[in-house]
């Protein structure tokens, strides 16, 4: 018999797990990542997202995104709800988060202005901003499978995936690309500090 595990439980699974795996560009978690959660949560679907990979793995299906920052209590409170939405709309539409601190060209390509922002990406490069609502489970899964429809999408020069987006995210990312390689080199090729 499976012990009920908490919210906060959970989260702290998933954070702990997203620790571990920080390079990867993209972390999906596998059942076997979480042995310990109760069956309906052993397929969560909650990504985490970084520059890298954003375009490829958000090229297909709806994506739930939410931006946050690690020293916004706002975006603390509203983590084991993230990581609740991730199990219930587990293969209907995928759940990412996005460290906006660290993933500043992926922020401004969405131009987040404040935290937690969280934006409904859909198939062709609509975005939907979810600014008004509560932030409960419930409400956001409402949003990501229908709710949407009474928003109008962000204007094209919004989009994350358009022109604008890109070179925003390339300006602001290539700093943070730039000390990966020379990180890299460093340690590869004894490069001087």
């Amino acid at each position: 018999e499976e012990e009920e595990v908490a919210p906060e439980r959970k989260a702290a699974v998933v954070e702990l797990t997203v620790r571990r795996e920080r390079e990867s560009a993209f972390l999906l978690l596998p059942p076997r990542a979480c042995p310990r959660l109760p069956q309906p949560h052993l397929s969560l679907s909650l990504f985490v997202s970084q520059d890298e990979n954003f375009d490829a793995l958000t090229a297909t299906g709806e994506w739930m995104v939410d931006v946050y920052a690690p020293w916004c209590p706002h975006c603390r409170a509203l983590e084991p709800t993230w990581v609740a939405l991730a199990a219930r709309l587990d293969g209907a539409v995928r759940v990412a988060k996005v460290d906006g601190t660290k993933q500043r060209g992926l922020a401004a390509r969405f131009r987040v202005d404040a935290y937690p922002s969280i934006y409904l990406l859909r198939p062709g490069g609509e975005t939907y901003d979810y600014e008004t609502g509560p932030r409960t489970e419930e409400a956001l899964a409402d949003f990501a499978l229908g709710g949407w429809r009474a928003v109008d999408p962000a204007p094209f020069w919004r989009s994350p995936h358009g022109a604008y987006g890109r070179t925003a995210g390339a300006a602001l990312g290539a700093p943070a690309r730039l000390a990966a390689a020379y990180t890299r080199l460093h340690r590869e090729r004894g490069w001087p500090a």
